[in-house]
């Protein structure tokens, strides 16, 4: 590294103090909410040129359409359900990514919240393979959203904590097998809520013993702050 231990340390801690300020304002997040939305309702092409696939639904409707043989009345049918689906699912986006990026408790709270709400609202008149693509589709676009989180959340992040090469590598590592194994929990067991909770909350310990091995002392003091204001502020 070209600086020591300390002086990383101390420089990431006074980043930090800096961040924070305008990171965890509560009059900041209403307002970029709105923005937001009006954007994915009315500028769908800039949008689509800043994250590249990650509004259009094209590349999952041609997986499920050849996953589950669709026809043309299926994908007709289907299509529109799936882009009212990742318009939900963007909303997770909305709320945690972006600029001032957050992962913490919060978001799977708001992931399972919507994922009871899609089941809930699944047309009964739907063959029992509409009904499997549709929810085939709808765990892509969590998916994917939950990796574009993660990858704005390690930007800010590193910035703050200052990482290295090799403990950037290791965080998302750690990170993007935690949301594999989260997203597994809750789609494979939403109407086990006792259950889920619990293995929700033993991951995120693994994770929390991994980052003490990864992270120096300091920084992760100020990674627990983080995770903590976000915890508090988003409830």
């Amino acid at each position: 590294m070209a600086f020591n231990e300390s002086s990383k340390c101390r420089s990431a801690a006074e980043r930090f103090a800096r961040l924070s300020k305008d990171r965890w304002s509560r009059s900041a997040r209403p307002l970029r909410i709105p923005f937001v939305l009006i954007l994915l309702m009315l500028a769908p092409g800039m949008l689509h040129a800043q994250k590249g696939d990650f509004f259009s639904v094209s590349s999952i409707m041609r997986d499920v359409k050849s996953q589950f043989k669709l026809n043309r009345g299926d994908v007709l049918r289907l299509g529109p359900m799936i882009e009212n689906e990742n318009f939900d699912v963007l909303m997770i986006y909305v709320r945690f990514g972006g600029d001032e990026p957050e992962y913490s408790r919060a978001i799977w709270r708001d992931v399972i919240s919507r994922r009871t709400e899609f089941e809930g609202r699944l047309d009964p008149k739907l063959t029992n393979t509409q009904r499997s693509a549709l929810r085939s589709a709808r765990t892509a676009l969590e998916r994917r959203v939950l990796e574009f989180l993660i990858q704005d959340y390690l930007f800010f992040v590193s910035n703050v904590l200052q990482l290295d090469g090799l403990e950037l590598e290791a965080i998302e590592h750690l990170f993007n097998k935690e949301i594999e194994r989260k997203h597994k929990l809750v789609f494979n067991n939403l109407k086990r809520n006792s259950f889920l909770q619990a293995e929700l909350e033993k991951a995120n310990l693994e994770t929390e013993s991994w980052l003490a091995k990864i992270l120096t002392p300091e920084q992760l003091r100020i990674y627990r702050s983080i995770s903590l204001q976000e915890d508090n502020l988003i409830g």
